[in-house]
């Protein structure tokens, strides 16, 4: 029975860290096609190197 509730606990956790990693590969894609406006730090390298792949 505890291997039951090992599993009701650890099923979340590795469905959210499988959820997080997409997400920052997805963001990580997103940020390829086009610069993060919020981060001042993205903005400056965009003001810089204009058309950069």
């Amino acid at each position: 029975m505890t291997w039951l509730a090992d599993l009701a606990f650890a099923l979340p956790a590795a469905l959210s860290a499988f959820a997080y990693w997409r997400a920052r590969r997805l963001h990580k894609r997103i940020l390829a096609i086009e610069p993060h406006w919020r981060c001042p730090a993205a903005q400056l390298r965009a003001r810089l190197f204009p058309k950069r792949k």
